[in-house]
């Protein structure tokens, strides 16, 4: 493969919605790792807004989600975060970066996690109206780092949410339960 080959991150993304806008910020030479994505929907500026209120969701790994598509995940946690919520802006991270569709494909990759990760991540937590930390359960390569990640983010005093807990502890993935779970306290 070629320097200039797109990553393919193994699912087939969606169109976005009518009347929502993106923008993502990708590095690596084949755009494998997803740093952020936004969502804005109900604002009439031509330029993404930084000043809006926004739920920032943390994430295991990115999908197949860019600027311009969206993937299962992330089409249901702005629908949340419009319709439960009331927010008019969406910004997803995740405790790892490599794009893959498949959390074994992570125990593959050269690099899950690019190094500017928690910078972006602690740069938009301080920002944030709510806080949700939807992981699913974490592949091994991923353990250390999402618990270290939460500690530290509770220990700036970021107040994190989930959706329930799985029975091994790690906070529900997002896709796999409904609109009208509530969501909780996450204490790591």
């Amino acid at each position: 493969m070629s320097a200039t080959t797109t990553h393919e991150a193994g699912a087939r993304p969606w169109p976005m919605l009518p009347g929502v806008r993106g923008s993502a910020s990708f590095a690596g030479e084949r755009q494998e790792h997803l740093l952020w994505l936004e969502r804005v929907w109900d604002s009439d500026r031509e330029v993404l807004p930084d000043d809006l209120p926004f739920a920032l969701w943390i994430g295991m790994n990115p999908s197949a989600a860019s600027e311009t598509e969206d993937d299962l995940t992330v089409r249901k946690e702005y629908t949340w975060t419009r319709t439960t919520l009331g927010l008019t802006r969406y910004v997803k991270v995740n405790v790892g970066t490599y794009r893959a569709t498949n959390p074994g494909d992570l125990e593959a990759a050269d690099e899950v996690q690019h190094v500017e990760n928690t910078f972006f991540i602690a740069s938009f937590a301080a920002k944030a109206t709510k806080i949700i930390v939807a992981t699913g359960q974490v592949p091994p390569v991923l353990e250390q780092h999402a618990r270290e990640l939460f500690v530290q983010l509770r220990r700036w005093g970021f107040p994190l949410l989930c959706l329930g807990l799985t029975k091994s502890g790690w906070p529900k993935h997002s896709s796999r339960i409904g609109y009208d779970t509530p969501f909780v306290a996450f204490q790591p």
